[in-house]
């Protein structure tokens, strides 16, 4: 029963990825993105949780979320002006010590997390982890003065408990799980630690399907048919 299921959800699952990724095609994401969302501003959270292509992939592309929603014409939906303009007049050279470690604080409060990536960090605040490598002498330490302990989530999680948490965010949504749900309850994982793990939630994803079709899946007794149950949410919800 679980073989049908796959075979279907593989079907839906490349059609829910943006398989295009020229600069006409992320922008025409990005715009009906905000489409979705129809709110006076787009977070980066807005588009993370409706995109059908990663972040990362857009910022290679474009740059800071700013640019982006500007190449997109939709510079009017840029919600951290006062950030940025911050960030951008006043020299890091020139921030204390302090002030750095209040801008990981909160980065790490705005994530709701107990802990920040370097990577994450910089995509909140644009200030390069070389600074803190001057200052503090590593991302490790900064975190670490800054009160907040290092994430061990990559080297905590197996791929065991990955797909576990991907089988129960389907459970509870009644469908496949989408990028940006990862980063919130009733995930334990965030959708870094797939990226890292597996280069692309995509490539996470596939395996997961993969894995679930396997004897050993079965033998874990998660209830593995439940999910043929469950079909992709329709395209106009």
């Amino acid at each position: 029963m679980i073989a049908k299921s796959r075979e279907r959800e593989m079907g839906n699952f490349e059609h829910d990825f943006l398989t295009d990724h020229s600069e006409e095609a992320l922008l025409a994401e990005v715009r009906r993105v905000a489409e979705i969302v129809n709110k006076p501003t787009m977070t980066l959270a807005d588009f993370e949780r409706h995109a059908r292509v990663s972040l990362s992939t857009v910022r290679r592309r474009f740059g800071d979320w700013r640019n982006i929603l500007e190449r997109a014409g939709i510079g009017n939906l840029y919600s951290g002006a006062s950030v940025t303009h911050r960030m951008r007049s006043v020299k890091t050279r020139k921030m204390s010590n302090d002030e750095l470690l209040g801008l990981i604080r909160e980065a790490a409060d705005k994530d709701g997390t107990p802990s920040i990536s370097a990577i994450r960090f910089k995509s909140i605040f644009p200030i390069h982890r070389s600074t803190f490598v001057r200052r503090f002498g590593g991302w490790k330490n900064a975190l670490r003065l800054a009160g907040l302990a290092k994430s061990t989530r990559k080297k905590r999680y197996s791929n065991e408990y990955c797909y576990k948490n991907i089988f129960d965010l389907w459970m509870h949504y009644g469908r496949r799980p989408y990028y940006g749900e990862l980063n919130r309850p009733p995930s334990r994982v965030v959708g870094l630690t797939y990226r890292r793990r597996w280069d692309t939630w995509r490539k996470a994803f596939a395996a997961f399907l993969e894995w679930a079709n396997s004897d050993e899946a079965k033998r874990l007794e998660w209830g593995w048919d439940k999910l043929a149950g469950f079909g992709r949410k329709s395209d106009d919800e």
